[in-house]
């Protein structure tokens, strides 16, 4: 997060992480860990192995 929010031409408060499956499941943790400094989290399917239980949430 701080190497991302420094790059020039970046506006570092408005870092966003995405991903999907896997991928998924680490955006939300790195946004619930960075805290105010990821302005939003876009995962996809962040379920994948677990899928009765993300439907059951």
């Amino acid at each position: 997060m701080d190497a991302v929010g420094e790059l020039p031409g970046l506006d570092g408060r408005r870092i966003a992480g995405a991903g999907a499956g896997q991928g998924g499941g680490l955006a939300l943790t790195v946004a619930a860990l960075a805290g105010d400094r990821v302005a939003a989290a876009v995962p996809d399917v962040p379920f994948r192995r677990l899928f009765r239980r993300a439907a059951e949430i």
